[in-house]
């Protein structure tokens, strides 16, 4: 609580954040802005730009997991590589990737 002419101490933590980025390949002319990538643990997801390149921002270090929402998967396509990958993220080196690969049926 915080009152007139009282001193007042609070303490912080402050914590380095990383990020990493991605991909969904598919043939030319395969929207896919429209592709759900979720991350776990937690509720965070995203979807590529037109070039199908993602990031998640604003995580701490740790191992996580990328899942590409087959639902949400362009009609005439399908997914030829993983529907997910593990990610490493370490502050102390490059930055992780994660791809995914769709071809046209």
């Amino acid at each position: 609580m915080v009152e007139a002419r009282k001193t007042v101490r609070a303490e912080l933590e402050v914590v380095s954040l990383g990020r990493f980025c991605g991909a969904v390949r598919a043939p030319a002319g395969i929207a896919l802005d429209g592709v759900v990538l979720r991350l776990r643990p937690g509720t965070r997801y995203t979807t590529p730009g037109p070039d199908g390149a993602f990031c998640f921002y604003n995580l701490r270090e740790g191992d996580y997991q990328v899942e590409l929402d087959r639902a949400s998967l362009p009609g005439q396509t399908r997914l030829v590589s993983a529907a997910s990958a593990p990610v490493a993220l370490r502050l102390a080196g490059d930055p992780p990737s994660a791809e995914f690969v769709l071809e046209a049926t």
